[in-house]
């Protein structure tokens, strides 16, 4: 959050896991649920909150209840914005 907030960005965005796709459901889910610990760290650390809005990233694969599960979660931290996270990433 420090390196974030010095670049000085009006956005930045907490940390998140994208896990490849494919990937199993626990694999996924487990990814989620450490998005949404960092989502919490990032707030906590996050000082700059009048110049810089920091967002939440919603994740939780192609499954639609990790999704819904991440969305909740991370509204309920009441970050001034989200992302839609984790939709394009692939295994090459």
């Amino acid at each position: 959050m420090e390196i974030e907030e010095a670049l000085g960005a009006d956005i930045i965005m907490s940390f998140d896991e994208c896990c490849p796709y494919p990937s199993s459901y626990e694999y996924t889910k487990q990814s989620m649920e450490r998005t949404t610990r960092w989502a919490v760290r990032c707030k906590e650390a996050h000082k700059n909150t009048e110049n810089q809005a920091l967002f939440g990233i919603i994740q939780g694969g192609f499954y639609e209840d990790l999704r819904k599960k991440s969305a909740e979660d991370l509204i309920n931290l009441d970050f001034p914005g989200y992302a839609i996270g984790g939709i394009s990433v692939r295994r090459t």
